[in-house]
C-alpha cells in the first residue's frame, strides 16, 4: 500500500534525504574559500584559489560544484531507493518510483548498496554510528547531519570534541605549519582534522593523542571505531561474492 502521508516516512529520515541533497556551496569562488576554510575542501590535493577572482577561479569552482552535485543527486538517488524497498513499512508504489527515475522497478535494487541501507537504519537509530552514516555518502560531512535526529546532534558534538582536542595538541607539538614529513609519519595531510569526513580515518593519531590528553574520549573513540569495522565486516559477508567488489566501488 501507498505512504499516504509525509508524517509516515519517520522525520530522521526525512532530514538525510534532505541533507545530502545539498552542495554546501554555491557557484562562486568566494563561496568555495568560505566551505575551505570549514573543513569543506572539494579541491583537488594542492590546487587553490587565487585571493582575487579570476576567470579561472571561476570555471574551477563551477568544475568542483558540479562534481558535488552529481556525488549529491547519487546520494539522494541511493537513500531514497534504499528506504523504500529495504527499510519503508508501508513501502511506498516501486513502480511509479521507478518511473520517476526512468529505470525498471527490478532496476530500483541495483541503485543502492547495504550500506545505504545501513546509513538509513543508523539514522534512525537512538544509538547511531554516525560513520556508518557518512560512509556510503560521499560529500558529506558532519555538519550535513546537523538536526537529523537529536540523538546524531549529540554524537557530532562529541566528534567535534575529538577532532578540536587532537588538533589543537598536535598544533602545539608540530605547530600550525608542519613539515611534510611529520604530516607523512601521522598518516595525514592536515592537522585541519574537520577535513576528515569519517572519524575512524585519524587511526592512530586520535587514538594515542585523545589516550594521552583525554582518556574517555578515547574510550568512546575507539569504541566507534571498533563499531565501525564491525559494520563494515557484517556488510561485507552479507553480499553475494559476485556484488561484493560493486559494494566497495560504492562507498569508497
Amino acid at each position: 500500500m501507498p505512504i499516504e502521508r509525509i508524517e509516515d516516512i519517520p522525520e530522521s529520515v526525512r532530514r538525510l534525504i534532505e541533507a545530502v541533497s545539498r552542495p554546501g556551496f554555491d557557484l562562486s569562488p568566494a563561496s568555495l574559500r568560505d566551505a575551505t576554510a570549514t573543513g569543506r575542501d572539494i579541491a583537488p590535493d594542492g590546487a587553490t584559489l587565487s585571493t582575487v577572482n579570476r576567470g579561472d577561479d571561476f570555471l574551477f569552482t563551477a568544475a568542483g560544484v558540479s562534481t558535488r552535485l552529481a556525488e549529491a543527486a547519487s546520494n539522494v538517488r541511493a537513500l531514497v531507493n534504499a528506504y523504500a524497498q529495504v527499510v519503508a513499512d508501508p513501502r511506498p508504489d516501486l513502480k511509479e518510483l521507478a518511473k520517476w527515475q526512468a529505470v525498471s522497478p527490478s532496476g530500483l535494487r541495483h541503485r543502492y548498496t547495504p550500506a545505504h541501507v545501513e546509513a538509513i537504519r543508523q539514522a534512525l537509530s537512538d544509538d547511531p554510528l554516525v560513520d556508518a552514516i557518512l560512509d556510503p555518502l560521499p560529500g558529506v560531512f558532519d555538519d550535513d547531519l546537523r538536526g537529523v535526529s537529536a540523538a546524531i546532534d549529540m554524537r557530532l558534538d562529541v566528534r567535534a570534541e575529538m577532532r578540536a582536542r587532537c588538533g589543537e595538541e598536535m598544533q602545539k607539538l608540530f605547530g600550525h605549519d608542519p613539515q611534510a614529513v611529520v604530516l607523512s609519519a601521522a598518516g595525514l595531510k592536515t592537522f585541519d582534522l574537520r577535513r576528515y569526513r569519517l572519524i575512524a580515518d585519524l587511526g592512530d593519531v586520535m587514538r594515542v593523542t585523545l589516550t594521552r590528553i583525554e582518556p574517555a574520549l578515547a574510550t568512546q573513540y575507539i569504541a566507534w571505531t571498533d563499531e565501525l569495522t564491525a559494520v563494515r565486516l557484517r556488510l561485507r559477508e552479507s553480499e553475494p561474492p559476485k556484488q561484493r567488489t560493486h559494494m566497495v566501488s560504492a562507498t569508497a
